[in-house]
């Protein structure tokens, strides 16, 4: 007789989570349940493409991993002091190094092109608040039952995330030898997407030649009635930054450079107002500004897509299937 379906049974199945592949390698992190305790613990295997059993690279709570471009190094988040910081893991064996000692820790990490560097996603206090006042505000809620907040902002809260403790996000460059950070984004005080998402990485890219950061953020002024995700370039040798979406009114998402650097293609939804809204693939030359749609004969939407040598590859959901396609230079899929 078939063994029935519980709540207990679904909690008890690991779960894998998105997969890092890096230099013929593949990363996954596999969460597992503790019905007792009520928490989840995520540590991470590298799996293979043969019969090969899967070899687990961690024990204590590891997530988001990033594989180096050759595959001999591991970068991943793991709680230190109660903060998710950065750690590398040598894919030859030995321990694993703490390479960043953020304030309010690491969102998420991904490697530079040359596997010189890594880039980090993480929260800072915005520039014209008191970070200790900040903190003392924040401590001073934690210690009540119910607690009432005062915001000029109209988008004050993301779904189980406040926004109005002061925090925004910047992009660091963290050398993997020297583990200087330098921050990519000084001066930003713009909304990206919320750390509370599941991959807030993903709208960011580094050109093939670590010269330019395409990222996205909003670009709304106070007090922010109508977010707009747009999409940012920023030179990394001058540190010149500029929207590149000034004008549109929709949102954009997952900027992804070509391997040649020539080009970069990014979605965008034309209705800010309608969450599912399709999503059409822009292709954008960084140095004319010039744009084409990949996608304007495609009624469905695209995820995940990023560049195989010259085509993109990318998912679509239909018909309760989520196959991959390829679109060609030519247009053709």
């Amino acid at each position: 007789m078939p063994t029935p379906l519980t709540a207990e049974l679904l909690w008890s199945i690991p779960r894998v989570g998105a997969p890092a592949i890096g230099g013929g390698r593949i990363v996954v992190p596999v969460s597992t349940a503790d019905l007792g305790e009520n928490t989840t613990q995520s540590c991470l295997y590298e799996v293979f493409l043969d019969d090969r059993d899967p070899r687990r690279l961690t024990t204590a709570p590891s997530a988001k991993p990033s594989l180096s471009p050759d595959g001999s190094q591991l970068a991943f988040l793991r709680e230190v002091d109660d903060r998710p910081q950065v750690h590398v893991l040598a894919m030859d064996g030995g321990e694993a190094d703490v390479v960043t000692d953020l304030p309010l820790g690491a969102m998420a990490v991904r490697w530079f092109p040359d596997g010189d560097a890594l880039l980090v996603l993480a929260l800072v206090y915005d520039d014209h608040l008191d970070p200790e006042a900040t903190a003392a505000e924040r401590d001073r809620r934690a210690g009540q039952q119910h607690s009432a907040r005062v915001s000029d902002r109209s988008v004050y809260r993301y779904w189980d995330r406040w926004l109005d403790g002061g925090e925004v996000p910047h992009v660091f460059r963290v050398e993997r030898s020297s583990c200087e950070v330098t921050d990519l984004t000084p001066t930003s005080a713009r909304w990206m997407r919320w750390d509370n998402t599941s991959d807030p990485i993903a709208d960011l890219d580094v050109s093939p030649d670590g010269t330019t950061l395409a990222w996205v953020a909003d670009r709304s002024s106070h007090p922010h009635g109508e977010l707009r995700f747009s999409l940012y370039l920023t030179d990394l040798i001058s540190g010149d930054e500029r929207c590149v979406t000034p004008d549109h009114d929709g949102h954009v998402s997952r900027p992804r450079f070509s391997p040649d650097g020539s080009t970069l293609v990014y979605g965008r939804t034309e209705d800010p107002h309608f969450y599912a809204d399709r999503i059409r693939l822009i292709q954008l030359d960084p140095g004319t500004d010039e744009e084409r749609d990949l996608t304007a004969d495609l009624d469905l939407t695209p995820t995940g897509w990023s560049f195989d040598g010259d085509d993109l590859v990318f998912e679509i959901e239909s018909d309760a299937r989520q196959p991959v396609w390829r679109l060609r230079q030519d247009g053709s899929t």
